[in-house]
């Protein structure tokens, strides 16, 4: 909900990457109406979520009735060290 004030009075674009459930770290009482604004931000055409895994992307589609898509950040904190994922690299 932070950010959701700039797509729609500034017309910025969103961008959300999910490691864990929608209802982490909602109070109880509050976790209906945060599912209903989630789901009306993951379907603003200027907002694009992802989550870490398909069984996450799975359930969100469950609690909320959109699809998610599923992305792996494999390696990426490797990479910003100078290493890399490829055999040939190591």
């Amino acid at each position: 909900r932070l950010f959701w004030p700039l797509v729609h009075r500034r017309d910025k674009p969103l961008l959300g990457f999910f490691g864990g459930t929608l209802e982490a770290h909602v109070p109880g009482d509050g976790i209906q109406e945060w599912l209903e604004d989630f789901a009306a931000m993951a379907t603003h055409p200027r907002v694009q979520f992802a989550a870490i895994a398909p069984f996450l992307a799975e359930k969100m589609r469950f609690q909320v009735g959109v699809d998610i898509p599923a992305t792996r950040g494999f390696a990426f904190h490797l990479m910003e060290q100078g290493a890399s994922y490829f055999p040939r690299r190591i």
